[in-house]
């Protein structure tokens, strides 16, 4: 849920306008490195915007028809009224980080010998 409720807290504030939309496009890039299921947390997402979050002012949501890992959302900024579209790209980096955390295991075990 952590993953969902940062990416919930970034959707909200490019609504707020705590981060300036200029163009009206912006976006928001995630990290996994933890194995995650990606398009049920999408799903999840859009759940909660729809939901219990509808202060985040989903006018389309999280969807992707771009690239893979690529998705996009609209949105309306609280204080002026215009569109925001969102892309979120999700990076899947829990291969490297696992492999890291089991190169770090090792070095410590080759140290002990």
């Amino acid at each position: 849920m952590s993953d969902i409720k940062n990416i919930l807290e970034g959707i909200l504030r490019f609504v707020s306008s705590k981060y300036p939309t200029y163009s009206g496009v912006n976006g928001m890039i995630a990290f996994l490195v933890k194995p995650v299921d990606i398009e049920k947390n999408i799903n999840r997402i859009n759940e909660l915007c729809a939901g219990e979050f509808p202060q985040t002012k989903t006018e389309q949501e999280i969807r992707s028809n771009i690239k893979p890992f690529l998705y996009e959302s609209i949105h309306i900024e609280s204080k002026t009224g215009k569109q925001i579209r969102l892309y979120h790209l999700m990076t899947d980096f829990s291969i490297v980080s696992r492999a890291s955390h089991r190169d770090v295991k090792n070095r410590g075990k080759k140290r002990e010998e």
